[in-house]
């Protein structure tokens, strides 16, 4: 379907919907249905991450010393989404250096999350090692973001090591992180430390 042919049934969809019988005045309503959209893109994605989430999230995701992945979800309070659960994929390709889903894996994961009537907010992966520099992300991880937010995704990825730190990191989302709870405590800009 062309760009013009969908143009022309949302706007008649419009004209419907609001009896409107005025061309122009539809064409105001559709500019204004797709000025509203790329607005809330561009709103930075406010996400709550509670310590005691982030503690359960730290223990699934470092089990063994292979990476591996869930996919993020809860409740949005006030327009912050709260970590609340998540999803590990049984289909996920674990190995000590990277943790990978095909497209057709994702897709379930999301549409999963999204029955329960929630939304995926984030993509977190744990990386081997210790320390705030074992949480840079790799081009892998940047690409793979990337792709997710250029497919429509308004999610920010994730990544845990095994002492507890939790690097946030985006390629074209914006968001920022509230924590909540005395045990996680912010090192610098997008990165959390649990304490002890």
């Amino acid at each position: 379907m062309t760009t013009t042919l969908i143009q022309q049934r949302i706007q008649n969809k419009i004209c419907t919907q609001m009896d409107i019988g005025n061309r122009d005045l539809s064409d105001v309503y559709y500019n204004l249905f797709f000025e509203v959209q790329d607005l809330l893109r561009e709103r930075p994605l406010t996400i709550g991450l509670d310590a005691a989430f982030a503690t359960r999230l730290q223990t699934a995701l470092t089990t063994d010393q292979n990476e591996d992945l869930a996919f993020i979800c809860g409740p949005s309070v006030e327009g912050i989404q709260m970590t609340a659960s998540f999803l590990k994929c049984h289909e996920t390709n674990r190995t000590v250096g990277s943790a990978s889903l095909d497209a057709a894996s994702t897709s379930r994961a999301f549409v999963k999350i999204r029955d329960e009537g929630y939304n995926c907010f984030l993509v977190g992966h744990s990386h081997p090692g210790f320390g705030i520099g074992s949480t840079l992300p790799s081009k892998t991880d940047m690409d793979w973001i990337g792709d997710l937010q250029e497919g429509g995704a308004q999610v920010v990825g994730v990544i845990v090591n095994r002492d507890g730190y939790f690097r946030f990191f985006t390629k074209s989302v914006p968001f920022n992180v509230i924590t909540y709870g005395r045990r996680i405590k912010q090192e610098e800009e997008h990165v959390f430390k649990l304490q002890s």
